[in-house]
């Protein structure tokens, strides 16, 4: 019997569900090609289910070498880590193999929905969103990126959007080809500390290794003010303080002769 399938081939479905985590129920149906004969068609039948949870530093191999790196017909592969440091940051390494992909989308809490999570080049909420598909500025003409990496955003000139918890890492196909094929390595970066924010109080109002609390502006000022000091300051920060020293001294001299004096002319009677 004449086959338009080899021997052997592996198929994969691609689903855009706002809960993947949730219970369905899949139908697997197999068409055989008009029969030329009566004869009977043998075949073999394996379905498995992978997981859309995946440990941090994980890498997703492409379909075409037997991972899980495969998603199609404009929908979405969801994959979900959990962040435990809320000081990091998440990352997503894309490489495509095969076919063309719309955007990746790093969101918090929840699977993105598109287009319902985007609002112009920007994804709404605690989501980063990384487009893969640019247009040409003269000929309008699209173009797609090969490969690209997405962080969530760390502050700076962009709001600060780490936090612990459930990220969903989101592949979306560009619904151009077959299928879409890549390798995905999803990790997380800790961005460097600005100086600030490591100066430390030895008067114990500020612990370095408390990551809760925050430097106060005056701490941190005088913090900076105390840093380098030239001879010059010294000079005239200890010439300062004998002034107010002194003045302090001779107003309490000052002090107690007055009420000597008050005593002694209460206890005098001529």
């Amino acid at each position: 019997m004449p086959s338009t399938m080899p021997s052997t081939a592996l198929m994969s479905v691609s689903a855009s569900p706002d809960n993947p985590f949730a219970s369905r129920t899949w139908h697997v149906a197999v068409y055989l090609a008009e029969a030329l004969s009566l004869a009977p068609s043998q075949y073999e039948l394996r379905s498995m289910l992978s997981s859309a949870r995946q440990p941090l530093g994980t890498t997703i191999s492409p379909r075409s070498a037997g991972g899980e790196g495969s998603v199609c017909c404009g929908r979405m592969a969801h994959f979900v880590v959990n962040i435990n440091n809320t000081e990091q940051a998440l990352r997503a390494r894309l490489n495509i193999t095969s076919g063309a992909v719309r955007a990746v989308y790093l969101k918090a809490g929840s699977a993105p929905v598109y287009p319902d999570d985007v609002d112009g080049p920007n994804c709404l909420g605690t989501c980063a969103v990384t487009w893969y598909v640019s247009y040409d500025r003269y000929t309008g003409l699209r173009r797609f990126a090969s490969a690209n990496t997405s962080v969530v955003p760390t502050g700076g000139n962009l709001p600060d959007l780490r936090v612990a918890g459930e990220w969903y890492v989101s592949v979306q196909d560009m619904g151009l080809h077959e299928r879409t094929d890549f390798e995905l390595v999803i990790d997380a970066v800790t961005p460097p500390v600005p100086a600030a924010f490591v100066i430390c109080d030895r008067y114990g109002r500020f612990d370095c290794a408390n990551d809760i609390w925050t430097v106060p502006p005056d701490l941190y000022s005088s913090a900076v003010s105390r840093a380098s000091p030239t001879p010059l300051a010294l000079s005239a920060a200890l010439l300062l303080i004998a002034a107010r020293l002194s003045s302090w001294l001779g107003t309490r001299a000052t002090s107690r002769r007055a009420r000597e004096g008050r005593c002694g002319r209460s206890e005098y009677h001529g």
